[in-house]
């Protein structure tokens, strides 16, 4: 006798058999327990799930001489028959080969005639979306009206190529793909009746390899029982199947964090000798980046993440110091690097390369400190490549135009300033650091385009008004050499944000640079919700992930001078609640004195998430600006002229750019 397969010797024989597929099993039992079975079904999902399997048991459920049951015997001669293949009631048809009118034809022939030896008829068609559109067509009227006697199944992989008439006939059951914890526990019973010992990381392995199918799983199974015998080690399937050890990934993951660009092609070029495809391995590569991200900003994902509990933890313990931008930053790089290997002749070569690029990246660096060392690179080249300076910012006495503020230079040095270069942001920020002044106008300084991140849309820049001076002229006071919240402004004094200290690489003070948010003046006219935009565009230049969550999660109940409340769905994650105390150091920079921050909470449908986020509102503001300028087109003479003279007609109205 011929040796029979796992798959088919395991293949399961009631509903309680089929893994991960509760949704269905649970309706049909229902429906045959209230003997509300429809005519005709369609099971659809990937391979390997159980649509022919939940077929065939639904035959043994209706034909049982017990049934309709939801639990068939399994003994009587239906239930053998239909197990066996062999019942002249229970018609399994391909598809593929049997698509044509003349099949169908056969078909609408045979359903008048009346079951041999069960109770109804049935006819399973897999790969039914392999019909042709005039088999279809003709199988519309009896698949609408069939004899009482006849029962239609239909499974498929492809529900999108089958027609609407035929869907709606029939009742749609969408089989899952089966999780990876469901199948390990599935495949290690099927091993323990079969006598075969497996470690727990193997059982992974081969579930992972099954994509979802428990077919695939136990074919799987099967191949590696030949090679290895009753025993299973870890190491003996990967060798089998080919995949990389996911210690390996661990390590490489580490080089490339560290940038050890070495390390990382030493444990390429022995994958490569191993005999590992490269192309599966930047897959893999890929998908361990998505577990680390995933293990960084979920509080439980074991839910989410398909591996041992050992090697979850290695993965937490590894993303403890990792912010998400950078784990989001390397798995975009290698999402995109996986793209080149697979479709390069040279997956060797490729991969490197992209593994090269990623260690190269580096640490992800404060805006404060690339900013540091701009400044210092800039007054290195103004004094001529820095030299006898040992690098460091030049003094006041070195640098005579800082001697003093720009907005506080002598009248008679007026006309000599003026005919000087431009001066910029970087310039200014050199020369207020070694004078320690603060200009009138507060600029918000941004860093270079070179160093933004593409990947994050860049608002435009902050129109700060100059502060509001509400003394009277008064004698010039000069600043205080340390912070203090005060300094001389146009010859008045008035409340400026307190400077951030910058630092050599040896720690040493170098001068104070202006705060990034403009202090706002929040009796200046606008609303509340203008002012908290304002300052949530301040945040983004800080946190930019915090700023697009505000921007497309809170609505603003309150802001003031003493308070800022805004407000939240309950399923909203704690973001914001994490970040506050971050929240209201700024909002003490950018009003001036101490701001409270509350996070409320609220369920779907409350009055208080009536109003609009600030995604919205800029959505909305674009929206009016884009058709006000339509409008203005639409009116202006030239145009009118141009549309009655020319025959012309208005394509795209762009904004003015200054």
């Amino acid at each position: 006798m011929s040796y029979l397969v796992l798959a088919r010797k395991w293949r399961p024989r009631v509903f309680d058999d089929v893994v991960g597929q509760d949704h269905v099993t649970r309706t049909l039992c229902n429906a045959l327990a209230q003997d509300r079975v429809a005519h005709a079904l369609l099971f659809t999902g990937s391979r390997g799930v159980g649509k022919t399997s939940c077929a065939r048991i639904l035959a043994k459920a209706l034909n049982c001489q017990s049934g309709p049951t939801p639990n068939p015997c399994g003994t009587c001669p239906a239930c053998v028959e239909i197990t066996n293949g062999s019942s002249p009631d229970v018609l399994e048809i391909d598809g593929a080969s049997n698509n044509g009118v003349e099949q169908v034809r056969e078909i609408r022939e045979s359903v008048k005639f009346l079951p041999s030896r069960g109770k109804r008829k049935m006819y399973i068609i897999d790969e039914v979306h392999m019909l042709t559109t005039a088999a279809f067509n003709a199988l519309l009227k009896t698949l609408e009206e069939p004899p009482p006697h006849v029962l239609f199944v239909f499974a498929t992989t492809e529900a999108h190529k089958i027609p609407d008439t035929i869907l709606s006939r029939c009742q749609r059951f969408d089989f899952k793909r089966i999780p990876e914890r469901k199948m390990v526990e599935a495949i290690a019973k099927v091993a323990a009746a079969e006598g075969v010992t497996v470690e727990p990381a193997a059982l992974h392995h081969l579930a992972r390899e099954a994509e979802g199918g428990m077919r695939d799983s136990l074919s799987l199974l099967d191949q590696v029982i030949s090679f290895c015998g009753t025993t299973i080690t870890e190491a003996q399937v990967r060798e089998v199947l080919g995949i990389a050890d996911r210690g390996i990934l661990s390590s490489l993951a580490d080089a490339i964090v560290e940038g050890d660009a070495q390390r990382a092609l030493l444990q390429l070029e022995e994958l490569h000798n191993y005999g590992a495809d490269l192309q599966k391995f930047a897959a893999e590569l890929v998908t361990h980046f998505r577990d680390l991200m995933v293990v960084k900003v979920c509080a439980e994902p074991a839910r989410l993440v398909d591996v041992p509990d050992a090697e979850l933890d290695r993965m937490a313990s590894f993303v403890r110091q990792r912010s998400p931008a950078q784990l989001h930053r390397l798995f975009s790089a290698m999402m995109q690097g996986a793209e080149d290997v697979a479709r390069s002749p040279f997956p060797k070569l490729a991969l490197e390369m992209v593994v090269l690029r990623l260690c190269a990246q580096g640490p992800t660096l404060p805006l404060s400190e690339i900013l540091t060392g701009l400044t210092r690179l800039e007054a290195r080249l103004g004094d001529g490549g820095g030299g006898g300076g040992g690098g460091r910012m030049p003094t006041p006495e070195s640098r005579p135009e800082a001697q003093a503020p720009r907005d506080v230079v002598p009248p008679s040095q007026t006309t000599s300033n003026a005919a000087a270069r431009p001066e910029s942001h970087l310039t200014l920020a050199a020369r207020l650091l070694s004078s320690g002044g603060v200009p009138a106008t507060v600029s918000a300084v941004r860093e270079p385009a070179a160093l933004r991140d593409p990947e994050v849309s860049q608002p435009p820049p902050l129109h700060v008004s100059p502060l509001i001076v509400h003394a009277p002229p008064a004698p010039c006071f000069e600043p205080t050499a340390e912070p203090s919240g005060q300094g001389c402004v146009g010859g008045d004094l008035t409340s400026v944000p307190l400077p951030f200290l910058v630092t050599d690489d040896e720690g040493a003070p170098l001068g104070k640079l202006e705060s990034p948010f403009p202090q706002a003046n929040l009796h200046d006219g606008r609303s509340a919700t203008e002012h908290f935009a304002a300052f949530i565009e301040g945040v983004r230049g800080r946190d930019t992930f915090l700023a697009a969550h505000v921007k497309t999660e809170a609505r603003l109940l309150h802001f003031d001078a003493e308070r800022l409340i805004v407000v939240v769905t309950t399923t909203t994650d704690d973001d914001l609640q994490r970040a506050s105390d971050s929240i209201e150091g700024w909002l003490k920079l950018f009003v001036g004195r101490p701001v409270s921050f509350t996070v409320e909470r609220r369920p779907e449908g409350h009055a208080d998430l009536a109003g609009e986020t600030l995604s919205a509102r800029e959505h909305r503001l674009d929206t009016e600006r884009r058709a006000a300028r339509i409008e203005a087109a639409r009116q202006d003479p030239a145009v009118q002229i141009a549309v009655s003279l020319l025959g012309a007609r208005i394509e795209r109205v762009l904004p003015f750019a200054r």
